[in-house]
């Protein structure tokens, strides 16, 4: 990937700011996977991913609760491998989130979801997040892939298009890797509108079905 005038390449997770500066649009942390915790997630993905819903847990979480809610969300796997640590790095990127959207004095309503994604992926359509602020983390699998703001022609786009018909150049998709965290503006920052980051959940081979993927989201309290 060159250099993008947009997108930050951090190296804590304290260059999370950075997404409040006006040009940029995309922050990527880069982080070494965890063995351990990505083994809890195998086990979780191959135990309840065949039931009916792909999400583990999806709640609209009050400010300084992240960790008793997310203890409660898996206590009946507390004996697995790996639990504490997922749990701990669950939590930090939630809280970390959480004071980078409270930044520009707004209210926000935060929403936390936790997807076991197999044969029916997420979002396989490239599209822009009609939201605030999201943050995506992919513990299991092949992460999200996004492309740079020139490699796309946005003029005259409407909402429902192809937007993949709109990219010019398609061997310059890029792909977040495991265990590497994306921060991004959606639609409903202000001043975002016409320049929220495109992107789309990956492709899943058949070799390749098992995906874990965290989010969390931001929306002004007043947005239906």
């Amino acid at each position: 990937m060159n250099s993008l005038d947009h997108v930050v390449v951090a190296q804590s997770v304290d260059d999370f700011f950075r997404i409040h500066e006006p040009n940029i649009n995309l922050i990527i942390l880069p982080r070494d996977e965890n063995n351990a915790v990505k083994k809890f997630f195998e086990e979780i993905h191959k135990r309840f991913a065949n039931q009916n819903t792909s999400s583990y847990f999806y709640e609209c979480f009050p400010d300084d609760i992240f960790k008793p809610r997310l203890d409660h969300h898996f206590q009946d796997v507390r004996n697995l491998e790996g639990c504490e640590e997922a749990v701990n790095d669950l939590t930090c990127l939630a809280d970390s989130f959480r004071k980078i959207s409270r930044r520009n004095q707004r209210y926000h309503q935060m929403y936390i979801d936790l997807a076991l994604l197999g044969e029916v992926n997420d979002t396989p359509a490239f599209h822009t997040d009609k939201v605030e602020l999201r943050l995506i983390c992919t513990y299991l699998g092949r992460g999200t892939e996004w492309v740079s703001n020139d490699n796309v022609n946005r003029e005259s786009l409407t909402n429902g298009e192809d937007i993949n018909s709109r990219i010019r150049d398609q061997s310059k998709i890029y792909q977040i890797k495991p265990f590497w965290v994306a921060l991004m503006k959606g639609e409903l920052y202000v001043g975002n509108r016409g320049r929220e980051i495109i992107h789309r959940s990956p492709n899943l081979g058949d070799k390749d079905l098992s995906r874990v993927r965290y989010r969390i989201t931001s929306t002004p309290s007043n947005y239906k």
